[in-house]
């Protein structure tokens, strides 16, 4: 068999993926290093090997099979979307050397894999074995959980298969993925999987695995990381895995999670990620708080002794200003809570004021209630919705005041390779290059910072719906609904039944102008339409929340950025609370009161 790659060096894959090297050869697969010539970038394409499709030809069923096993992963990576797993970009097919091939193309990873991060004797202290849980395991079992919850099963997770790129892990090589979805197509005797990190029920039957084989591959990994690279003798091939040493309360948690997860018998095994996430973020942050808690009670006297100086002093102030405040006192100290800034005297004037000046320093305008023709994003059924009176920001929410937002709640916030977490380990915010040499906000010295003050005004981007979401609730406003939005970025307040067609026209203009920009610019130098409101359909995109008391819970979609087809104005598509994008921040909006 021809071990030479089969693609060589300046090939032209549909006039645009340019292969660049050749970078490895697996079992099954050729992986290269190309170009893609309009964007500019490196991306890696993946094409499954010309001798090991040569080595089955005498089994018809199997050559189907790895075919149809190959184009199973382009599917089930193409509608996965985290920070965790590998991005898809292309699938397609070319006439190379007179064969037609097909291949993927993917995000390119300069860097190692999780393989790397595991020695053969194993971790040395306990702190060590926690930095590793937080660093690296916690963001695979993030990105896990999102697979699971698209009812797919991995079935060949190891460290080989999570990529490095730089310390964030990103999961690939769907190759052998399945789940409620998809229909077996292994129809030979070969075992699926690799060894070390498969259950015992998977090398029975590969058909009958679900979720739960993942779950014993992970115990197997956190296993492996924490004891030393497996050996005969220490790998617990096919069944549960335990730790030699366990004399801390550290260790013996642990010990307990690693026997769960890799019990033999699935139906004893850990149930869910979300479980072992939970089980293991509680150990690590347990652990921690004892190993830094002498320190803090060394000091806890004299801190407490302060702190009771320092709130007396706050009390005799704010009882004497208490004392002094006139009749307006109570409706300003609402105010305030309610996000409104009381200095401004817009904020305190009579029902109906036009503009009001937000304590984030956002300008809300007063948008009347109308009616406008919708197309539910659910549904796809269109219909004339009435909209109550609202204020929605005149400008999108700015690097600056999104900074200072995550700075005013450092306390709930983690930053684990460049991702933020906030509230409940919810993803808020992506950081790191949204475009080559476009990189905003950094987080460092425990504080969130503007890298340019050139950038301050740009509307924050990389933002999850739910980092959206808690910006609002902070400030004690919320997210449009679509039909909000839509209101707003009419020309008129009040749209006639049927206007479909006035709608796109009042908005065509600047739709056409900056739609295909794909530049973020600063807020103030969008348009303003006739109701005050700026950058609708232009800059960066919008999230918009969609509550039903029909359906549990909320849905998010994305308004504001043309597409190639209009009609994707009024009808978005929906997307996941965890999705950040490199083109879509969010403004916020008020009820009228």
């Amino acid at each position: 068999m021809n071990s030479k790659p089969f693609l060589e060096e300046e090939t032209l894959l549909k006039n645009k993926w340019m292969i660049l090297e050749h970078i490895a050869s697996g079992g099954k697969g050729e992986i290269y290093l190309a170009r893609q010539k309009n964007l500019q970038r490196q991306v890696a394409v993946k094409i499954i090997s010309r001798s090991f499709l040569e080595s089955l030809a005498s089994d018809e069923n199997e050559l189907d099979s790895e075919i149809e096993r190959f184009r199973r992963e382009v599917l089930i990576m193409s509608n996965l979307k985290h920070p965790n797993i590998l991005q898809i970009y292309d699938f397609d097919e070319e006439e190379i050397k007179n064969e037609r091939i097909e291949f993927i193309v993917m995000e390119y990873i300069q860097g190692t894999t999780l393989k790397r991060t595991i020695s053969e004797e194993g971790m040395e202290t306990q702190d060590d074995i926690a930095e590793w849980i937080r660093k690296y395991f916690i963001p695979v079992l993030n990105g896990i959980e999102v697979i699971h919850d698209a009812g797919i099963v991995h079935r060949d997770l190891k460290p080989d298969n999570i990529l490095l790129d730089g310390d964030i892990p990103k999961i690939t090589d769907f190759g052998l993925a399945g789940g409620r979805w998809f229909s077996n197509v292994t129809k030979s005797h070969h075992i699926a999987g690799t060894m070390p990190y498969m259950p015992e029920e998977q090398f029975l039957d590969l058909e009958t695995t679900d979720s739960r084989a993942d779950i014993y591959a992970l115990g197997k990994i956190l296993y492996e990381a924490v004891q030393g690279k497996m050996k005969k003798e220490t790998g617990f091939v096919m069944n549960t895995a335990h730790l030699e040493k366990t004399d801390t309360p550290f260790l013996k948690q642990l010990d307990r999670i690693i026997r769960e997860a890799t019990d033999k018998n699935r139906n004893f095994r850990t149930a869910e990620v979300k479980i072992l996430r939970t089980d293991l973020e509680n150990i690590v942050r347990n652990y921690e708080a004892k190993k830094y808690s002498g320190k803090k009670e060394k000091s806890s006297s004299k801190k407490w002794v302060y702190s009771s100086f320092i709130f007396l002093i706050l009390f005799l102030v704010v009882t004497f200003v208490h004392l002094r405040m006139d009749d307006t006192a109570p409706n300003i100290l609402k105010q305030e809570k309610k996000g409104i800034d009381s200095t401004d005297p817009a904020a305190i004037s009579e029902k109906g004021e036009k503009f009001l000046k937000a304590s984030d320093g956002a300008t809300l305008v007063q948008i009347k209630p109308g009616k406008i023709t919708h197309i539910d994003p659910d549904t796809k059924e269109k219909a004339v919705k009435e909209v109550s009176a609202f204020y929605i920001e005149k400008i999108e929410v700015t690097n600056h005041q999104y900074a200072e937002f995550l700075n005013k709640n450092l306390k709930q916030i983690r930053v684990i390779d460049n991702v933020v977490y906030g509230n409940k380990n919810n993803i808020w915010l992506i950081l790191g290059e949204a475009d080559p040499g476009y990189e905003p906000l950094v987080f460092k010295n425990e504080r969130f910072f503007i890298t340019d003050p050139a950038l301050a005004a740009n509307p924050v981007i990389r933002v999850t719906p739910r980092g959206a979401l808690a910006y609002a609730d902070f400030f004690g406003r919320s997210l449009p609904s679509p039909v909000q939005w839509h209101l707003a970025a009419s020309e008129k307040s009040n749209l006639k039944e049927g206007s479909e067609e006035a709608f796109f026209s009042s908005i065509g203009s600047s739709a056409e102008e900056s739609g295909n920009n794909k530049g973020i610019f600063p807020v103030s130098s969008s348009k303003s339409n006739s109701l005050g409101v700026k950058g609708l359909y232009e800059n960066a995109g919008e999230w918009v929340l969609k509550k039903d008391d029909q359906v549990e819970g909320a849905r998010f979609y994305i308004l504001g950025r043309k597409r190639d087809d209009n009609t994707a104005f009024l009808s978005p598509e929906p997307r996941k609370p965890w999705e950040a994008f490199r083109d879509v921040g969010f403004r916020t909006v008020k009820k009228f009161e």
